[in-house]
């Protein structure tokens, strides 16, 4: 499902060269997230449907890389040269280094197309294809505009390219509802929502049971929040939410919020 949305929304580039033109991601790191799951599961069908593609990665190595690398897709990891260590002017030189790096991938490689995923992978797409690639460019919005900036200037850095780019693709109407307010034409933006791979959810219903069992939880109603334990994610909206539950007349009597993600220092 995934694999085919995205080929019908890049059909529409009309590429002349090849109806399989090569592809240069960039994304940032690969730990666990819904960007880098993503990745890791249409890349590797891509592959095997005849798309030739490297994985160009600005931020750290980490799980997600594993399915991506079983598929022998090459990921060329852009590590940013020594930078100033001074807040923002530090993040700004890493960003001209992985620029650089960029150029040089793109040089060697002649990519038909760059494709890029959140903030600063789509300004360092953006910038490569100012300093001369001949690419298309195509930039895929999957967060709100409320996303807190990596560096001074991010935001405004990945509108820009948004605008430069040949294709938009929003994953979400209403992450594509907001791209629309900054000035992105709607003949160059495209809505291509996740798909979901439904296998392993049959799967693990016939063990559900003894997974209810295994952590304690039989006989209660579970509500579960899959995000990364990031504050922009809205966690206390739920946390809020659920505090109100109790003075329901209709709340199940036994219940449990399972909160599962990756934290972060200071969340609680």
């Amino acid at each position: 499902m995934k694999a085919s949305a995205t080929r019908s929304a890049w059909a529409r580039l009309n590429n002349p060269v090849n109806s399989n033109p090569h592809i240069l991601y960039l994304c940032g790191g690969m730990n666990a997230g819904g960007t880098e799951r993503h990745l890791s599961q249409v890349l590797p069908a891509l592959k095997k449907r005849g798309w030739p593609m490297t994985v160009l990665r600005l931020g750290a190595d980490g799980p997600m890389s594993a399915p991506i690398r079983d598929a022998e897709i090459k990921i060329i990891a852009a590590d940013p040269k020594p930078i100033i260590p001074i807040p923002k002017i530090g993040g700004l030189s890493a960003l001209l280094s992985q620029i650089n790096i960029c150029r040089q991938v793109a040089g060697q490689q002649n990519p038909s197309i760059l494709h890029s995923f959140l903030g600063a992978p789509s300004l360092v797409a953006a910038a490569t294809s100012v300093l001369g690639s001949r690419a298309k460019l195509v930039v895929s919005k999957r967060n709100q505009l409320r996303n807190p900036e990596m560096f001074f200037g991010e935001r405004r850095g990945e509108t820009w390219a948004m605008r430069r780019a040949d294709a938009v693709m929003a994953h979400s109407s209403e992450v594509r509802r907001e791209v629309l307010t900054l000035g992105i034409r709607p003949d160059q933006l495209h809505l291509v929502h996740n798909g979901i791979d439904s296998t392993p959810y049959r799967a693990a219903k016939g063990n559900r049971d003894a997974l209810r069992a295994r952590f304690g939880w039989t006989g209660q109603t579970i509500l579960i929040s899959l995000a990364n334990l990031i504050p922009y994610k809205g966690h206390s909206f739920l946390l809020d939410s659920l505090a109100h539950l109790s003075s329901g007349t209709s709340t199940p009597a036994n219940w449990r919020c399972v909160l599962v993600g990756q934290g972060e220092e200071g969340f609680e």
